[in-house]
C-alpha cells in the first residue's frame, strides 16, 4: 500500500545489501542504471550504504529515492537506512538542475563533508535525519548556493550534531511559506 508522502511513480528499483534487490548499492542504482528515467523510484532497504567519493548524485534525474518509509510510513526505516559519507565526501549532491520532482525521503545522512549540497537545483527533501556531518563548506548539515530563484523544499527534516562550520544550514534565502 502506498502512502501520501511521495508515492512511487513509474518504474521502481530496489537497493539491498543482501542481494535481494535490483542493485547492491545506491551508486549503481542511480548512475549505472541505463533504464532509470525521470519519475522512477529507487527504494533503499535498511543498512548502511557508502555515499561514494562524490556523494550520491542524482545527475539531473528527477527521481524519487527513499527508504521503505516511503511506501510503508514506518518511521523506524528512517534511522535504519543510512547513507554514510565516512568523513570523506558530501553525502548527497543536487548539482545538475534537478527540480522539486527530485525527491529524497526517509533516510539518515551522516558523516559527510556536508549532509546535503544543493547548487543549481531545487530538490524536495522530506523526513530526513541529517547528523554528525562536519563541513568544508559553509553549512555542515545543508549547503545551498545563494540563488534568488532557489525553490528547494525541506519538510520534516531533523538536523542533529552537525558541526565544524559557520552554520548547520547555509543558504542566503530561506522562506517558510
Amino acid at each position: 500500500v502506498e502512502n501520501d508522502l511521495s508515492e512511487p511513480k513509474y518504474n521502481r528499483y530496489t537497493v539491498a545489501q543482501d542481494g535481494t534487490g535490483d542493485f547492491l548499492d545506491i551508486y549503481l542504482a542511480i548512475n549505472d542504471n541505463a533504464n532509470l528515467v525521470h519519475n522512477d523510484t529507487v527504494i533503499i532497504k535498511p543498512g548502511t550504504y557508502a555515499a561514494g567519493p562524490e556523494g550520491v548524485n542524482f545527475r539531473g534525474k528527477n527521481i524519487v529515492v527513499g527508504s521503505l518509509f516511503l511506501i510503508t510510513g514506518d518511521s523506524s526505516y528512517i534511522e535504519s537506512t543510512i547513507i554514510d559519507g565516512y568523513n570523506s565526501s558530501i553525502v548527497i549532491n543536487f548539482m545538475n538542475g534537478e527540480t522539486n520532482d527530485a525527491q529524497l525521503v526517509g533516510l539518515t545522512l551522516q558523516r559527510g563533508y556536508t549532509g546535503i549540497f544543493i547548487q543549481g537545483s531545487n530538490p524536495t527533501l522530506k523526513n530526513l535525519i541529517v547528523t554528525n556531518n562536519s563541513s568544508i563548506y559553509d553549512g555542515s548539515g545543508l549547503t545551498a548556493e545563494c540563488n534568488p530563484n532557489a525553490s528547494f523544499i525541506v519538510d520534516g527534516c531533523t538536523f542533529i550534531n552537525n558541526n565544524y562550520a559557520n552554520y548547520v544550514i547555509s543558504s542566503c534565502n530561506i522562506n517558510n511559506i
